[in-house]
């Protein structure tokens, strides 16, 4: 990344997966690719079967197709409370439904290993999802889902 200098001088929104190399440019604002949450909560619905991945990703594509098929490509402001509510509640139901991660063993070093669920859950509360009162802040630009991530 560093080689070609594009991201480092980039001062746009970076649409992109949860790599952690890509948090530490912090010349640019960060959002997180629709396709991929896709992908990480369709895979936390088929191992694991939680009913908080699931209602996630109908949430996530029902307000992809919302803002698709309005004519502003936005949410308004009764739909976007409404749309945090949800999401809040989602979150809140998933916090419920995981397991609670084991303390970590005495005299073991480093960190205890997550599920790939528990992570995805964390990802999406430390999250902020946007607010499209500008073109380039839009929710969806199809296929990304651009939930911004700082």
């Amino acid at each position: 990344m560093e080689e070609n200098d594009i991201i480092p001088r980039y001062m746009g929104k970076l649409i992109h997966d949860c790599w952690a190399s890509y948090f530490s440019y912090s010349n640019c604002g960060h959002g997180l690719c629709g396709s991929h949450l896709l992908r990480e909560l369709t895979f936390v619905v088929e191992t694991n079967r939680y009913r908080w991945a699931r209602r996630m990703k109908r949430l996530l594509q029902a307000t992809y197709k919302r803002v698709s098929d309005c004519e502003k490509k936005c949410l308004d402001d009764r739909e976007y409370a409404r749309l945090l509510k949800c999401y809040r509640k989602i979150l809140e139901l998933g916090t419920l439904e995981m397991p609670a991660i084991p303390d970590k063993p005495a005299g073991k070093r480093g960190r205890i290993a997550k599920s790939d669920a528990h992570n995805l859950l964390e990802r999406l509360q430390n999250m902020r999802l946007p607010y499209c009162s500008s073109p380039e802040t839009h929710w969806y630009r199809s296929p990304i889902i651009a939930v911004n991530a700082t």
